[in-house]
């Protein structure tokens, strides 16, 4: 159905921006198109590969829930590469030495229901300032002002914010319920100081849908996105390169805090991470987790040197299980 526009589809406010292109200059136009495909760069620039953020998958697994959606959420659902924060251990590398991985396990800070709201409120305080900093740049200190082609001239700037900002919480609380499913669903275990996990659960199920499910949706939301910032009209080349600066300034100051988080959070957690590539690694891990549990207890309770000494010789049982725990 032809509606008589460039959109194809309906649009408010069709003769208040026709009679504001009306009065534009040709070269003033061109330097709005310009500057409109400068403003279309910044979600190329949240998906730049060399700034990643923390990986969500861990911090849902730590159980820090806000840390995990704020992070999912700044994402903006497009592709982020997300950096692990380097204590989890490879299933192969535990099974090889899983005394050296459980001695060397640091107990970490003494987790309380107030030390990690305190701990959770800085991080969310933190970005909430970045992007409210953002903001406000964006209304005082660059004097083009918004205009999009869907929406009219006067509320252009507050419907152009909202359908930007939006997003945001909405992908990080769905993010981390995709993610807490998964962990719950698929392979995964959880014992008493050791957490055992699926690196790439999403990517490993039996149903096909799951597996280009999140591909899809982050290719809507880079459509979505795109859509959003190709349409806007109105702002000078300088307020372009203005306002992608302070994007990238922005996205640059929010990656750091996300990646400093994680990490301070992986030295407040207790348990030790082992990252498995499939279930039958899982399964093997928790089997030598029990083993050198039985052997540890084994142990203390029939000491081969100090105390008073057993009459009877040691079992090769026991032998074994002094030899481990020396």
């Amino acid at each position: 159905m032809e509606y008589g526009n460039g959109f194809g589809f309906p649009t408010f406010c069709d003769q208040e921006n026709e009679d504001l292109l009306r009065k534009t200059r040709e070269i003033d136009k061109l330097a709005f198109a310009t500057a409109t495909t400068i403003i279309s760069l910044i979600p190329v620039l949240i998906s730049v590969q060399r700034l990643p953020t923390a990986s969500i998958h861990e911090l849902v697994i730590r159980d820090y829930g806000i840390l995990a959606i704020i992070t999912a959420g700044l994402t903006f659902g497009l592709p982020v590469v997300q950096e692990s924060s380097g204590t989890a251990v490879k299933a192969t590398d535990y099974l090889r030495d899983s005394f050296s991985w459980n001695k060397h396990n640091r107990k970490g800070f003494l987790r309380t229901n107030c030390s990690e709201l305190v701990f959770s409120s800085v991080f969310a305080f933190l970005q909430l300032l970045l992007v409210l900093t953002v903001a406000l740049l964006n209304r005082t200190t660059i004097r083009s002002h918004v205009r999009t082609l869907w929406s009219c001239p006067d509320s252009a700037h507050i419907v152009w914010h909202i359908a930007f900002l939006l997003p945001i919480p909405i992908i990080g609380v769905m993010w981390y319920c995709f993610l807490r499913w998964t962990h719950h669903t698929e392979g995964s275990a959880t014992t008493e100081g050791l957490v055992v996990y699926r690196r790439r659960q999403w990517t490993q199920s039996v149903d096909p849908l799951m597996d280009v499910l999140p591909g899809l949706a982050q290719m809507l939301m880079t459509v979505y996105f795109t859509f959003l910032f190709s349409t806007i009209y109105g702002v000078s080349v300088k307020g372009a390169i203005v306002r992608v600066m302070t994007v990238t300034i922005f996205l640059f100051l929010s990656r750091t805090a996300c990646l400093w988080f994680a990490r301070a959070a992986s030295e407040r957690h207790s348990k030790l991470l082992v990252r498995c590539e499939s279930e039958d690694e899982v399964k093997e891990v928790l089997a030598c987790w029990h083993k050198r549990q039985q052997l540890e207890q084994l142990s203390r309770r029939h000491p081969l040197s100090g105390g008073r000494q057993s009459s009877r010789p040691p079992s090769p049982l026991e032998r074994a299980a002094a030899v481990a725990v020396k």
